[in-house]
């Protein structure tokens, strides 16, 4: 009668442990596009195409600093008409996500964003061939509409986002979308990069609240807490332990 109703305690906890598991959302892993001269890259870093014969320079990179993404397109030519008057074209792209665990689920918490964007074009010959840079920024939170939106261009010169408040709720994925291009067809540069960064509002710290990135973008999820089957589990072992050697001793 024990067996059977270890047995049947044990099917009971492996059901709900995986019905746990499947209606669970892990945080997402970033996605990221580096589209240059050879090809594209999907994987974090700095990349770098140069061609002796024209003499130009192209850069991209997607980079992740303990929480704190940025992307951006680079490229220099010394000449005018470079690439036979077609010049090169280039993007960097960075979609990752945040998460705020800890506290209560479901509630409102504060977050405090800052960025920077440049977006600028130096050195131009005469003429300019459709030289071109922007830069793109968007948070999203389910929905339809972003929570913030901003972009720039050569004219704007880039954007500055300071101490902006956001207001997201524990426990709901917020994507982050970061985007910049460049083209460049005539002697000179053209740059141009993104870079946001998060913090929790002052005082949510305090009430145990905390923020969770993508996979390869900051230090992973917090320590798992025992599931509650598991220590009914090694509990019930126990005493059904116990149990026999209290047989086997009589």
């Amino acid at each position: 009668m024990k067996k059977l109703l270890l047995i049947l305690l044990a099917t009971l906890c492996i059901l709900g442990t995986q019905t746990r598991r499947a209606n669970a959302d892990p945080i997402p892993d970033y996605n990221v596009t580096l589209n240059y001269e050879p090809g594209y890259v999907y994987t974090l870093g700095s990349y770098t195409y140069s061609d002796p014969s024209q003499g130009y320079t192209e850069t991209v990179s997607a980079l992740a600093n303990d929480g704190d993404p940025s992307v951006e397109a680079y490229g220099s030519s010394p000449v005018e008409g470079i690439n036979s008057g077609y010049g090169f074209y280039d993007t960097a792209a960075l979609g990752y996500y945040l998460l705020v665990v800890g506290g209560t689920p479901g509630a409102n918490v504060g977050l405090v964003l800052n960025a920077s964007s440049t977006d600028s074009i130096l050195n131009l010959g005469t003429p300019n061939y459709n030289t071109t840079v922007d830069s793109s920024f968007e948070v999203w939170q389910g929905g339809y509409s972003p929570l913030f939106q901003e972009t720039g261009d050569a004219n704007s010169g880039g954007f500055t986002v300071s101490n902006y408040n956001l207001s997201v709720k524990s426990g709901d994925l917020i994507t982050v979308d970061l985007n910049t291009n460049m083209t460049l067809a005539d002697q000179g540069s053209a740059d141009a990069t993104v870079d946001p960064t998060f913090t929790l509002a002052p005082g949510y710290a305090a009430q145990g609240y905390s923020l969770m990135y993508s996979s390869g973008l900051a230090p992973g999820s917090p320590s798992p807490t025992p599931e509650p089957c598991t220590i009914l589990l090694v509990g019930l072992g126990s005493a059904a332990c116990l149990a026999r050697r209290r047989l086997m001793g009589r």
